[in-house]
């Protein structure tokens, strides 16, 4: 629990962090709040912007792999801090901005390796998903969590179709465009596919739980 407190707590703090920046930097380029089409920035802060999110993300691995052993826990380590850092930095817009105006209101999410966009509903459900992820992981205490060949594609495909949800207007924004269609197809796949392997995770743990009691 005092290594959940303190990843939760981190995760929390730097989504402040990131919020922060993100108010002086509407502050600069979107005085009148923000929207679509993206402003245009300079070669040198746009590198800048690529390069603290880059960062962010070193940060972020960083922190799971220093505070837990083993891959997997540090892998639910890096989704728990993903999860709840993505949330509160949506919490903490809301306060300090009083945006999003709504779930579905498009937000730019990351720039590497191009936009990612789409209505902020998509990333909060994902990383809801991360956090579960995070749980699920915990949850095998006794015996180590292990992932076969199949669930790990299974898995990889989950979240290669997330990914092409995120990325499919990237081309239409980079080139000055207003992002419209979001394919939720992309997502709601992505995520049957990875809370298929959660539930049958957690199916497996409540099995061996049961046998052990038997005997």
């Amino acid at each position: 629990m005092k290594r959940i407190l303190f990843l939760l707590l981190f995760a929390i703090s730097f989504a402040y962090i990131e919020a922060s920046v993100v108010v002086y930097l509407r502050d600069i380029l979107y005085p009148e709040g923000f929207s679509f089409p993206l402003r245009y920035i300079s070669p040198l802060r746009a590198s800048i912007e690529i390069g603290r999110e880059f960062f962010s993300l070193v940060l972020l691995i960083s922190v799971a792999f220093l505070g837990s052993k083993g891959f997997w826990k540090s892998f639910g380590a890096f989704c728990f801090i993903f999860g709840v850092w993505d949330i509160f930095f949506y919490i903490w817009l809301k306060i300090f901005l009083n945006w999003p105006s709504s779930f579905l209101e498009w937000d730019i999410l990351f720039l590497i390796p191009a936009p990612w966009t789409g209505p902020v509903i998509a990333p909060l459900i994902v990383s809801i998903t991360l956090i579960l992820i995070f749980i699920v992981i915990e949850l095998h205490r006794e015996r180590p969590f292990t992932l076969s060949l199949f669930p790990s594609i299974i898995g990889i495909l989950g979240f290669i179709s997330i990914f092409i949800s995120f990325m499919w207007n990237a081309t239409l924004t980079a080139k000055g465009g207003i992002p419209r269609n979001y394919p939720w197809y992309y997502l709601i796949l992505g995520e049957v596919l990875l809370i298929s392997i959660l539930i049958n995770k957690a199916l497996q743990l409540k099995k061996s739980k049961y046998n052990e009691l038997k005997k």
